[in-house]
């Protein structure tokens, strides 16, 4: 079985870039921005990792006596990975707080205190305040969503994915519309839970019935190239619609589009062997430093009076993101594969 999705990897970068352009535009006040709608971009992340987390937790069986050894291993496998760029990006944020507030040693005291939540991927508990990490809420919703699922994804798998799952996200999808009406909202309270951890559960659930179709062998049956129109069809309009050219359809329209796009992108049906390459995968892998970058890059390129018009800025502003990405990637990367050799290095014995 294929490690990685080439079109989910390249899909994921291409998003991942859009969140940057319309984070720009939420921190700056030029008019006519691009990506507007760009924050729609992030229920392509939780669709996608439903999917993966449903793939996941199906190759696992279960057992009542570890049951819950199984859960939190599941979610350690989830969160390390994670981890060396969280620390990387606290350190940029940090740096960057630092020096822009002139060592202001009060102010940075509390900037730290406030930002705790963030430091253990648990702000969106509700415990979400005036922090470093304010981007980092996608993950922490994520890895809540998946933490409370996992043991009951293990225990009832079969019944969760085939009938619990598609109601809750039906009935949570028209809660949503008709409560939010759009899904540029994060820290709205509901009285259990905030918009974000909503949006979550939401995606994630999208995302286990796109797994779910496709471990029937639906889309089997279907024509392969209406199935690569229809998705290359429902990338576009999704694409045109977070730069903000159509105002008047939903953005629960999108989630629906989006819905059949990764469906068909993960069916067998609609692989496409050139897309699965070096360089799309790495621009796969690429995708979370870029989301993690910008809450040390967005200060500097934001609040900082530059002497350019948007185009130029913006321009300026997403390069540069990149390269900081590709930095932390190379960092990262190279830290791991240095630890790696140490690990391994056979140990000197003691001659006799």
């Amino acid at each position: 079985m294929k490690k990685r999705n080439g079109k989910i990897d390249l899909m994921k970068f291409v998003f991942s870039v859009i969140v940057v352009f319309y984070h720009f535009a939420c921190a700056t006040k030029y008019t006519y921005p691009l990506f507007v709608k760009g924050y729609l971009a992030v229920e392509f992340f939780f669709i996608v990792t439903g999917y993966l987390f449903a793939s996941s937790v199906s190759k696992l069986t279960y057992s009542r006596d570890t049951i819950a050894k199984d859960s939190i291993n599941f979610m350690k496998k989830k969160i390390i990975p994670i981890i060396p760029y969280h620390i990387f990006t606290c350190l940029g944020a940090f740096i960057v707080f630092i020096c822009m507030h002139y060592w202001d040693g009060e102010l940075i005291t509390k900037k730290i205190l406030h930002s705790i939540p963030d430091l253990l991927f648990v702000q969106m508990t509700g415990l979400h305040d005036s922090t470093l990490l304010t981007y980092e809420w996608y993950i922490s919703a994520m890895l809540l969503v998946m933490t409370l699922l996992t043991p009951i994804a293990i225990r009832y798998r079969k019944v969760f994915f085939t009938y619990v799952t598609p109601v809750l996200a039906v009935f949570l999808f028209g809660y949503m519309y008709r409560t939010l009406r759009n899904l540029n909202t994060i820290t709205y309270w509901n009285g259990f839970f905030y918009s974000g951890m909503l949006r979550a559960f939401l995606g994630i659930f999208i995302g286990i019935v796109c797994y779910r179709l496709n471990e029937t062998g639906f889309l089997k049956k279907c024509s392969r190239p209406l199935l690569l129109i229809v998705e290359f069809c429902c990338y576009f309009v999704t694409l045109i619609y977070a730069n903000g050219s159509i105002w008047s359809v939903s953005d629960f329209a999108m989630v629906m589009l989006f819905t059949v796009a990764i469906t068909i992108s993960f069916s067998e049906n609609a692989y496409l062997s050139f897309m699965d390459n070096p360089v799309i995968s790495f621009l796969g892998k690429l995708s979370l430093p870029i989301y993690l970058t910008q809450m040390y890059m967005i200060p500097i390129f934001a609040n900082i009076p530059w002497p350019f018009d948007y185009n130029t800025h913006v321009l300026l502003y997403v390069c540069s993101e990149i390269a900081a990405s590709l930095i932390c990637l190379l960092i990262i990367e190279g830290i791991k594969k240095l630890v790696s050799v140490l690990k391994n290095k056979p140990k000197k014995t003691a001659s006799a």
